[in-house]
């Protein structure tokens, strides 16, 4: 029978213990996620129609294929879809050919970040009926500052976003259960008898 003394069952504890928590600062690069920072137009907006708009929605990371947005008119039919923009791949963007009708409209997007990390959520905003204004009764710079301003402004609330991703929280959750349970079997053998 091998007898092991407690400064060797503790060494070997703390071995472990270092080695478990490099394998967590690890797999933290893991957890990252490609989320919304802003989008134009922002969530609960209302907008006017005007031809040259834009949907451009700007996310905290690189874009994977498969990344898009699907803009969802009045009636329940998909009127777009936002993609990758080749110039920058933190992008998703969409101009339509022509101006958006008036009604209450929906961005369902979906991000995948270069890890393979899965993203959704949704951006609802209304478009206004173009104002039709006599050219004397409206100035350029009126109606030009009542369309979409074209730089991201930041979204207050980006949407419904949801990993369906929870599989990279299971492991930092075993590890923690694993550390306090050598925690207390540490404590536990250096109590006198």
């Amino acid at each position: 029978m091998t007898v092991t003394s407690p400064v060797a069952r503790m060494r070997g504890a703390g071995i472990a213990a270092v080695l478990l928590i490099g394998w967590l600062v690890s797999a933290l690069p893991v957890v990252a996620h490609s989320e919304l920072v802003s989008s134009i137009p922002a969530a609960g907006s209302s907008v006017e129609s005007a031809p040259g708009m834009s949907i451009v929605m700007s996310f905290s990371e690189a874009l994977k294929m498969g990344s898009k947005a699907d803009v969802i008119g009045p009636s329940g039919a998909t009127v777009g879809t936002a993609t990758i923009d080749p110039a920058d791949d933190t992008k998703l963007t969409w101009s339509p050919a022509a101006p958006l009708r008036p009604g209450s409209y929906t961005i369902r997007w979906t991000s995948i970040a270069t890890d393979g990390d899965v993203l959704r959520g949704t951006i609802p905003f209304t478009v206004l009926a173009q104002a039709s204004a006599s050219p004397s009764s409206a100035s350029p710079a009126a109606s030009a500052s009542a369309s979409i301003s074209p730089t991201p402004s930041p979204s207050s609330a980006p949407g419904n976003a949801t990993s369906t991703d929870a599989g990279a929280i299971v492991p930092v959750v075993a590890a923690l259960a694993v550390i306090a349970g050598l925690a207390f079997a540490l404590l536990r053998r250096r109590r006198p008898t």
